[in-house]
C-alpha cells in the first residue's frame, strides 16, 4: 500500500460515525479531507503518525489504528484527547492542535531537529533517539555535551508539569520525547544559531500519552478502578524499577 492509498484509508475507515452528542472539548475540529502533502512518519501499536499541510502550516497526523479501537472503544480515544486538551500550553508536552472525531486523529504541532546549521547533511529528525544517534554517529557530542543537560531539564519540567496535573505518563522513552530546533533555523525564527546553540541548542517536548494515566480523565474500562492495578506499562527497558515489585496480594 503506497502513502496515498494509505492515506485514503485513513480518511475513510469510519467516515459515517459521529462525535456523541455529550462529548465536548474546547479543541478545534478539523476535516482530514483539507489536508495535503500527507507524507507517513511511522506507525506504531496503537496507531499511524503522518505530516501533512493544514491551511499554510505543517503538522503531525496522529490516528488510532481500528483494531485498537474494535478493543478498546471509542474511550481510549477519548482519553488522550481530554489529556491533551488539559496539558495545552506548556513549552515542555506536543500542543494539539485539532481533532477529527469520526476519524480518531488528532493534529499535532510539528517538531523537528535540523543538521544544516551543523553543517551535517542528514533528514531532520523528529524523536530523541533518533537525534541522540545521529549526534553520536556524526559528531561524538564533540561540541554537542550541553544538549544533555538541554534534554534533561526540559524532560524533567515537562513530567513535573503532567505530575502537577495528577497524570502518569507510563510510557517515557527516547521515541516519544520530540526534538526541535525551529527556534533558531526556521526562515522567521527570532535568534540565529550563533545566539541559540550555546544557551537553547534544543527544545524537548513529551508526546503519545496513549498509555497514560490520569486521575480525573479516564476511560470507560477504568472509570470504576479505585487505584491503578496495573502498573507494568509500557516499554520494559524503560520502566521504572519499583514497577516490577509485586504490590498486594
Amino acid at each position: 500500500m503506497d502513502i496515498r492509498d494509505a492515506f485514503r484509508v485513513l480518511v475513510s475507515s469510519r467516515a459515517n460515525e459521529q462525535r456523541p452528542v455529550d462529548f465536548s472539548v474546547s479543541v478545534p475540529t478539523f476535516s482530514m479531507r483539507e489536508c495535503s502533502q500527507v507524507q507517513m512518519l511511522g506507525a506504531g501499536s496503537f496507531g499511524q503518525v503522518f505530516t501533512c499541510i493544514y491551511g499554510d502550516e505543517k503538522y503531525v497526523l496522529k490516528q488510532m489504528h481500528v483494531d485498537v479501537e474494535r478493543m478498546m472503544g471509542p474511550s481510549l480515544y477519548q482519553k488522550e484527547l481530554r489529556l491533551l486538551e488539559s496539558l495545552k500550553g506548556h513549552p515542555n508536552v506536543v500542543g494539539i492542535r485539532g481533532y477529527c472525531y469520526n476519524e480518531r486523529a488528532f493534529m499535532l504541532d510539528y517538531h523537528r531537529f535540523s543538521f544544516q546549521c551543523l553543517e551535517i547533511d542528514c533528514r531532520p529528525v523528529s524523536s530523541l533517539d533518533r537525534l541522540l544517534i545521529l549526534c553520536h554517529e556524526y559528531t561524538h557530542f564533540i561540541g554537542c555535551k550541553h544538549l544533555q543537560v538541554n534534554i534533561a531539564v526540559d524532560v524533567a519540567s515537562g513530567l513535573q508539569y503532567l505530575h502537577s496535573k495528577d497524570i502518569v505518563h507510563r510510557d517515557l522513552k527516547s521515541e516519544n520525547i520530540l526534538v526541535c530546533n525551529r527556534h533558531y533555523t526556521d526562515d522567521n525564527a527570532a535568534y540565529g544559531f550563533d545566539r541559540a546553540w550555546p544557551y537553547r541548542p534544543v527544545v524537548c517536548k513529551l508526546t503519545d500519552f496513549g498509555e497514560s494515566r490520569s486521575s480525573t480523565v479516564r476511560t470507560r474500562i477504568n472509570a470504576t478502578a479505585t487505584r491503578t492495578r496495573n502498573v507494568a506499562r509500557g516499554s520494559l527497558v524503560y520502566r521504572a524499577p519499583e514497577s516490577f515489585h509485586k504490590v498486594g496480594p
